[in-house]
């Protein structure tokens, strides 16, 4: 993810509503010590797709809803990502 990819605009009503509501639901699933969990997608046709994702990515986007669902706009950068300084002053939205 480069810089400029960083969404800056905070998330709606309607986003903050669905973010905890998902955010409760994904919440109960990750009561687990497995190492991954299985979700099922459906798509606009009503077919389903079985995808694993491992339990520490669920524990991610599930810090990221609860952030949405207190209105913050979320971004993730890799730690290892380099960035030069004024892409850092960009993520920390600072001059």
């Amino acid at each position: 993810m480069t810089a400029t990819a960083i969404a800056r605009t905070l998330p709606t009503e309607a986003d903050i509503a669905l973010a905890r509501e998902s955010g409760r639901a994904l919440s109960a699933v990750l009561q687990t010590s497995a190492d991954a969990q299985q979700l099922d997608f459906r798509d606009d046709a009503g077919g389903v797709r079985a995808v694993q994702i491992p339990t520490a990515a669920l524990r991610l986007l599930l810090e990221a809803l609860t952030e949405i669902g207190q209105g913050n706009a979320v971004s993730i950068l890799p730690i290892h990502a380099e960035l030069t300084t004024q892409a850092a002053a960009d993520v920390l939205n600072v001059s």
